[in-house]
């Protein structure tokens, strides 16, 4: 066998492998061949006359808008903006600007439009994490993909869709009768490029988001540890009793329950049922919950008009007040102290942004 016939063939598959690692060094040169511009940035030196750009600007009513197309006339004070419309043109002033995702001028349209669009896919909206107070206009660009959980207090909710709004105040998630949702009412803000992106993001960050409780579910909880610690610690407290005692019931022959016993049952009991609905909700403050069981007890008592009612009262009222006072008294659900975050830099890198919150 002649080695020599195989040496173009191991040349060849050299070059390829050469060319290979070329290429995918010069990827994420190809990917981010858009730049992206903020604020002082944006002005006659660095925008491109016939470059296709994405513009995020204010009207002259403070609502947030979205523009795309070529750059048509570039001036000191305004730039204006020519769309795939036959007449469709706007002016815009660098004041009013947000941010501009802007491609090369030389190359063909269609690259052009490929560029910023993957440019704002994989950079700018490939995954952002905002908590509240982080959360403000400047941060959130109309056409985005959002999942928004807000409220005030425990009463949380979510909502997810497309940006279609923003103003200085808030911003508005779907078109027509779309939610609009006030800056200061969001506890947690996520923003992608798409559905798809939400979810893949999600799987792909290790991120703590707020979640948001089920409180139907949540109350028949501490009903369920109530009812299940109450009778268990009425036991404890009972034999615990019965031991400080032990001499009382010695001579009779009937049924006996001493004082000892009794108080401890009792104490048990009220014990128990604190401890079996706190348990239950993980922001509980039992203190909380322990004034509601003495409450609901006294009150079911005192609502008790003959003895053979007596016990269901006390055995029932306990449980409602301490469930009540639970709900009422329980610490919100806080937001997470970590969390992680993409943002792109002016020459179009992105930065991971992680914030610990103290």
């Amino acid at each position: 066998m002649q080695v020599g016939v195989y040496m173009p063939i191991f040349r060849s598959l050299s070059i390829l492998m050469v060319v290979a690692i070329l290429l995918n060094a010069m990827a994420p040169t190809l990917v981010l061949a858009a730049i992206y511009l903020q604020g002082a940035e944006i002005n006659a030196n660095t925008l491109v006359r016939n470059a296709y750009v994405r513009v995020t600007y204010y009207d002259s009513k403070g609502k947030q808008k979205l523009e795309k197309g070529w750059i048509d006339a570039i001036d000191e004070t305004t730039f204006e903006i020519r769309s795939r419309a036959l007449f469709g043109k706007t002016t815009i002033a660098y004041d009013k600007v947000l941010s501009v995702i802007m491609s090369e001028e030389s190359a063909t349209r269609g690259k052009q439009i490929n560029e910023v669009d993957r440019f704002m896919r994989e950079t700018i909206m490939a995954g952002v994490v905002l908590e509240a107070g982080e959360i403000d206009s400047s941060k959130v660009e109309v056409g985005a993909y959002a999942e928004v959980i807000y409220g005030m207090g425990e009463k949380l909710s979510t909502a997810s869709g497309y940006i279609h709004a923003v103003d200085a105040e808030s911003l508005t998630i779907g078109q027509g009768f779309g939610k609009r949702i006030a800056f200061e009412r969001i506890r947690q803000l996520i923003l992608a490029e798409s559905s798809f992106g939400m979810d893949r993001f999600k799987k792909t960050t290790d991120i703590l988001l707020v979640k948001i409780e089920n409180k139907s579910r949540r109350i028949v909880g501490k009903v369920v540890g109530g009812v299940l610690g109450g009778p268990f610690f009425t036991i404890l407290g009972g034999v615990i009793g019965a031991n400080i005692n032990e001499n009382v019931c010695e001579n009779s022959s009937d049924i006996c329950i001493d004082d000892e016993v009794a108080l401890g049952a009792v104490v048990g009991y009220l014990a128990g049922v604190s401890w079996g609905v706190s348990w239950a909700d993980p922001h509980d403050r039992f203190i909380g919950t322990l004034g509601g069981t003495l409450i609901g007890g006294a009150t079911g008592i005192a609502l008790t008009k003959t003895k053979e009612e007596l016990w269901p009262s006390f055995l029932i009222g306990p449980i409602i007040g301490a469930t009540i006072m639970s709900e009422l008294t329980r610490r919100p659900p806080g937001a997470s102290r970590f969390s992680v975050g993409l943002a792109p830099n002016s020459d179009g890198k992105l930065s991971a942004i992680a914030t610990l919150r103290f």
